[in-house]
């Protein structure tokens, strides 16, 4: 984790956090599955077409997941033990800086509420 990691594990700790930000990873795996699974996205599985069928490889389609779906990507790749593409690297830094950031926001939402004890 990085630079993040002390302040993603401390803010973790917190019961309220987790559920939030775990709610959060959620509905962003559900939105990208519901995109995904849409007839107006463009799918290598979706593509009957004799030259589409020939074409289809493993790869390709891994490829279209991590791009269609980068979370969701990520949390299979997490889940079966594969190593992060270097191209998702940047992406996951990005992401979290984004969970510092909303956890900090809860932190503050929670600690004005007087939600710790």
């Amino acid at each position: 984790m990085g630079e993040y990691g002390y302040a993603v594990n401390a803010l973790y700790s917190k019961k309220v956090i987790r559920d939030a930000l775990l709610e959060k990873v959620r509905g962003a795996v559900t939105s990208e599955c519901k995109d995904l699974c849409s007839v107006k996205t463009p799918s290598l599985l979706r593509d009957t077409s004799p030259t589409g069928l020939k074409q289809f490889s493993e790869g390709a389609h891994v490829a279209e997941l991590a791009e269609g779906a980068p979370i969701l990507y990520l949390l299979l790749s997490a889940a079966v033990g594969k190593p992060i593409p270097k191209q998702l690297e940047t992406m996951m830094r990005k992401m979290q800086e984004a969970v510092i950031l909303i956890a900090t926001k809860l932190f503050q939402q929670v600690e004005q509420v007087n939600l710790w004890k």
